[in-house]
């Protein structure tokens, strides 16, 4: 038997819905505090955060006939479109081919926001994140605390809502073999991961309160921002099946 007890805390900022640019300065402050905003899984990319250079490359295809001009016959924008002209000219034509030319130009532009998962690089933390040495992963933050068993886990989100405008949120994950007291749980889900739950919300909304985001969050202590908070418990019970359903679809005994 496998039990999970679950906790979710989402914070609601209750703003108004941020612009593709604002976010994705938002996302730029919070990796100079080492939050990084990612895919829930896959490897972070340090270098992809704040104004950088994007590079972008345009691709270009010449119709080429040596025999007629040592100069392009015909520029195509599509692959696809050469080819045919490559087909086409090729009756009449036996050095008929097509040349790629690649154009790369680089610019100053905010990147792109990569996700919405919160993950770190932090070796002095209880924060575990996988990800600096493994290929493919799930950015969440593992726990091996001592004294407790099973799986503990804490997936941290922002996300952008039309309702809330803005969200934290936080979805904590224990997963043991055996039922806990009452007492355990609370330790687990309530006390546990306090610290870091505290440690990363004052760190979004340090960032959100900079003026240069133009982010009105209205923060604590006066502000709008709502916590809601539940707790689930799953049980995972594995049973074979009867010899009575067994025989009823015909199966192997």
């Amino acid at each position: 038997m496998n039990i999970v007890y679950e906790k979710n805390i989402v914070f609601e900022y209750n703003c108004d819905r941020m612009n593709e640019l604002t976010f994705k300065k938002v996302a730029a402050g919070l990796a100079k505090k080492g939050l990084f905003l990612v895919s829930s899984s896959g490897v972070v990319d340090t270098t992809k955060y704040g104004y950088i250079n994007i590079e972008s490359t345009k691709s270009t295809y010449n119709l080429m006939i040596p025999s007629l001009s040592a100069k392009p016959i015909i520029e195509w924008g599509y692959r696809d479109d050469a080819r045919i002209s490559v087909d086409g000219f090729s009756k009449f034509y036996n050095d008929v081919s097509f040349e790629e030319v690649k154009e790369v130009t680089t610019k100053k532009e905010w990147a792109e926001v990569l996700g919405s998962t919160i993950t770190m690089f932090d070796d002095n933390q209880l924060f575990n994140t996988p990800n600096i040495d493994q290929k493919y992963c799930n950015n969440e933050f593992v726990y091996g605390i001592y004294g407790i068993t099973g799986d503990l886990t804490m997936e941290v989100r922002l996300v952008q809502t039309w309702q809330a405008g803005l969200e934290l949120r936080f979805e904590i994950e224990w997963s043991v073999d055996d039922k806990q007291t009452p007492f355990m749980i609370a330790k687990v889900l309530d006390d546990l991961l306090l610290d870091d739950i505290n440690m990363i919300k004052k760190a979004v909304d340090s960032v959100l309160k900079s003026k240069k985001f133009e982010v009105d969050v209205g923060l604590a202590p006066i502000g709008p921002v709502d916590m809601v908070c539940w707790s689930n418990t799953k049980i995972d019970v594995k049973q074979e099946c009867s010899l009575e359903s067994r025989q009823k679809l015909g199966g192997s005994l």
